[in-house]
């Protein structure tokens, strides 16, 4: 097998990743926001703000929807400067980080998701920023960092919700019967859930094939 196609398929798969579940972490996390007052919660506390704040990350959405990345940038790029701390600033810089991926601006992106991470984010994000930011580095074939960062205590309590991420990075660092144990409880769980199966499955099937590689 190519190793330098190979890896190009990682790559590739990482920012498929990304794109494919980008959006509905968004929106996840937007639900979760309003479901627990969230947003009214900052309404109280710093009303005018928070409004505009909403308005702007709307704005965002749209550009995005309409696929004008560098007006999205630029209104993001207001929005921290403008609102800091607020839950809209903090989902828009994830949104920064999925645009610095799609261009290819890993150590950008990076900078973003570490800032975003010690900067103590609404409740829940936290995971989502380090997840993401693990992958990250997969992608940048460093599994040590990606485990580095998985394995920080804010992670502790949504070990069961990684198991993919966690198979992946196994592999990578050539522990492929763990990333095998890991690989069957992610499908088990996505199976559970509803959720599509099939990149699961390849990678779990690319593991004899990741071994002759590394031999």
């Amino acid at each position: 097998m190519n190793i330098d196609s190979n890896e190009d398929q990682i790559v590739e798969q990482f920012k498929n990743w990304w794109a494919q579940f980008g959006n509905y972490l968004i929106t996840f996390l937007v639900i979760i926001l309003v479901g627990v007052g969230g947003f009214r919660y900052w309404d109280t506390v710093q009303s005018n703000k928070a409004k505009d704040a909403s308005v702007s990350f709307e704005s965002v959405l749209e550009l995005l929807n309409k696929g004008e990345k560098e007006k999205a940038k630029s209104l993001i790029k207001n929005i921290k400067q403008d609102f800091p701390n607020l839950a809209y600033t903090q989902l828009a810089m994830l949104l920064e980080a999925n645009i610095l991926v799609t261009e290819n601006n890993y150590k950008d992106a990076e900078e973003i998701l570490l800032e975003l991470i010690d900067s103590d984010p609404i409740k829940g994000l936290t995971q989502v920023a380090a997840s993401r930011l693990a992958r990250l580095y997969l992608a940048q074939e460093k599994p040590e960092k990606a485990m580095a960062v998985i394995s920080d205590k804010a992670m502790d309590k949504v070990e069961g919700g990684l198991w993919e991420l966690r198979a992946d990075i196994a592999a990578a660092m050539g522990e492929n019967e763990k990333a095998l144990v890991l690989y069957n409880q992610a499908l088990e769980q996505s199976q559970l859930l509803g959720y599509p199966t099939n990149n699961i499955i390849l990678k779990k099937n690319n593991l004899p094939a990741r071994r002759a590689n590394s031999e």
